[in-house]
């Protein structure tokens, strides 16, 4: 199992439902970096935003 050594507080993390039909939409093929694919593996995912003056309160606005 892969650990994540630096983790982005700026990236809100979500649990994966994945009883809908829409969390297989949103499931990556192949996620970009080991911290994506330790938190795939834990049944989470990173929702990615844009990096700007407020990314804090855009990340803590879409929870």
């Amino acid at each position: 199992m892969i650990k994540p050594s630096i983790v982005n507080v700026n990236v809100p993390i979500f649990h994966r439902n994945t009883n809908s039909a829409s969390a297989a939409s949103r499931r990556k093929t192949k996620p970009p970096d080991r911290l994506d694919s330790w938190l795939d593996e834990q049944g989470f995912y990173r929702k990615h935003t844009a990096r700007d003056e407020s990314c804090l309160f855009r990340a803590v606005s879409e929870q």
